[in-house]
């Protein structure tokens, strides 16, 4: 049970990104945010605050690759999803 509990989790999450993927590829828009936390250990993660239409937002989530060595502080890339804002990929995930 612990083994398929794993596997079901898994699968809606990568549901989940696929759906959150297509969404921001179907209504895509660019804009810059800034990094306020990355973590180069368990698992590559950062938080990126950023602003659309005088609204404010967070994204925490992953990363793949920082060929531009972008720390706390610095600005990053993202697209986003017009209809849903809080959907972002950054320039540092593989998919963007």
């Amino acid at each position: 049970m612990i083994i398929g509990g794993l596997w079901w989790l898994v699968a809606v999450s990568d549901r989940n990104r696929a759906a959150n993927l297509k969404e921001i590829n179907s209504h895509p828009a660019y804009s810059k945010g800034v990094i306020t936390q990355i973590f180069y250990y368990k698992g590559h993660s950062l938080r990126v605050k950023y602003t659309i239409d005088n609204v404010t937002y967070e994204h925490i989530g992953g990363w793949d690759k920082n060929l531009n060595h972008l720390g706390k502080g610095d600005s990053v890339r993202f697209r986003y999803s017009i209809n849903k804002p809080e959907l972002i990929i950054t320039e540092m995930e593989s998919e963007y």
